[in-house]
């Protein structure tokens, strides 16, 4: 790879860890990465913890350095962050509804490069020089094409082993000295942290594979077949890269239970060394070392998973027939959404116009000037008394409903079902139309009605008409037979 100036100019523009070094609160970013992840030894955390730790963090800062000028909320940061792409934000689908975060490959590279600055007080060339003549003596014996050769490699390898156990039966045992003890630490430390940052480049690849799958499926229009033919083109272009063979081989190392024994008894002498034991600067990260490389293959294998889930509800005849109205609208969603997420930021503005609050401004002079209210007169000598009986125009007609309910209960005592008309030819009308509505009221709040359309019953009651005289009314409502519930 050349490092000519237009590629290193493209870099600083684009690449989201360049950006992060580069950016104003890039101390407080890479701070607060290492304190919430690192120091933590988490690989993703709930969104409300963050926020706890980022507040927390600030606040420090703020204590030792007053005119720090950090006024945003600890959300608001999470946020920004995740836009330009140090943090990964997802819901997974767990009982609690709350978004987990991650460092991106971009933001894990930036930490490694400051982790690379640091002054230790040797430097590991030792243990650099054994690694690399391993590899070399590895890739020897791997590439030998005859197999007498390889077998006089094995034979030397023998010889020199049987010279080590005849000069530990004499007593004669070279022990690594501290300055060799801590060099191979050294080394071993950067090269989990290389490891663990090349894990992360992969579950990274595959969760972009799964996002790639939904937006084909939200804008697929062709047969089911093909889109299944470029998901497992895809799926092979990772798996079948060198990266990809060599991740799987390695999770493969790490999921016998063998080899995991292996590893966890060997991180467990190494830290318990007193040599180790005295060092103040040890990476807390690496002394996880298992139990992240697990987690980072757990969540490789949920990516994937998600992927090879989002195609099977695809290709079901079934689901997709089911689902079919639901998957236009959440597709016009989608469509919509990977529309928005191709646009630069200063373009996005355009997508949208929301008709936001405006404050409605009344200045002085634009209000009417006092106008003097007119007192209206009223000459109240010539109004007559029209309402002999003022009582008349307070009076109310009060149908006692616990009556009625009695009325109908005392005939079903002697009938399983009483009609309407008969209940009123038993217990006439006295308040007229009040009481009859009463009684359809109460029929249908208290007892079972069953309603005959195509008949009706004919009510009579006497009333007095505008010039107090007794007329009789009547009334038409469909038959209702009526019985206890």
């Amino acid at each position: 790879m050349d490092l000519d100036y237009f590629y290193l100019s493209a870099l600083k523009e684009e690449h989201a860890a360049f950006k992060l070094l580069r950016a104003d609160n890039a101390a407080l970013i890479l701070a607060f990465v290492y304190k919430a992840f690192t120091a933590r030894s988490k690989t993703e955390e709930f969104e409300s913890e963050l926020i706890k730790i980022l507040d927390d963090l600030i606040f420090e800062i703020k204590e030792s350095v007053p005119e720090a000028t950090f006024q945003d909320k600890a959300l608001y940061y999470l946020n920004d962050w995740t836009q330009k792409g140090y943090l990964h934000r997802f819901y997974p689908r767990l009982e609690k509804d709350e978004a987990l975060y991650d460092i991106t490959p971009a933001t894990q590279k930036a930490l490694s490069f400051v982790q690379s600055l640091h002054n230790y007080n040797f430097v590991a060339t030792e243990s650099r020089l054994l690694s690399i003549i391993q590899l070399l003596e590895d890739l020897k014996r791997g590439t030998r094409e005859d197999i007498s050769d390889y077998i006089d490699d094995l034979k030397a390898q023998r010889r020199v082993l049987d010279e080590k156990i005849k000069q530990a039966l004499k007593g004669k045992y070279q022990r690594l000295t501290k300055t060799q003890i801590l060099d191979r630490f050294q080394q071993f430390e950067m090269m989990a942290r290389s490891l663990t940052a090349d894990f992360r480049q992969v579950e990274y690849n595959f969760a972009e594979l799964s996002v790639e799958v939904r937006k084909k499926i939200a804008q697929w229009t062709e047969s089911k077949g093909k889109l299944l033919e470029e998901y497992l083109t895809s799926y092979d272009i990772i798996e079948n890269t060198d990266q990809g063979r060599s991740v799987y081989a390695f999770s493969r190392l790490l999921l016998s239970s063998e080899e995991s024994g292996k590893l966890i008894s060997l991180l467990h002498d190494l830290y318990s060394l007193k040599d180790i034991q005295a060092l103040e600067s040890k990476d807390k990260q690496v002394q996880a070392l298992y139990g992240n490389l697990i987690n980072s293959e757990n969540q490789i294998s949920r990516a994937s998973g998600l992927a090879n889930k989002r195609i099977r509800q695809f290709v079901e005849q079934k689901v997709y027939l089911e689902n079919r109205g639901m998957n236009a609208l959440f597709n016009e969603i989608f469509t919509l959404a990977n529309e928005i997420s191709n646009l630069p930021q200063n373009k996005l503005r355009q997508v949208f116009e929301l008709d936001l609050p405006q404050v409605e401004v009344n200045l002085p002079l634009d209000r009417e000037l006092y106008r003097k209210k007119q007192i209206e007169a009223f000459d109240t000598q010539e109004i007559e008394e029209r309402v002999e009986n003022q009582n008349e125009l307070f009076a109310a007609t009060l149908v006692d409903e616990q009556k009625l309910i009695a009325n109908i209960d005392s005939l079903l005592t002697q009938k399983s079902e009483v009609s309407l008309q008969e209940v009123i030819d038993t217990y006439p009308l006295e308040y007229g139309l009040t009481e009859l509505t009463s009684y359809v009221k109460v029929a249908y709040e208290y007892f079972v009605v069953r309603d005959l359309e195509d008949e009706d019953d004919l009510f009579f009651w006497p009333s007095f008409d505008a010039t107090q005289n007794l007329v009789l009314k009547e009334g038409k409502v469909n038959r209702l037979m009526i019985r206890r519930r």
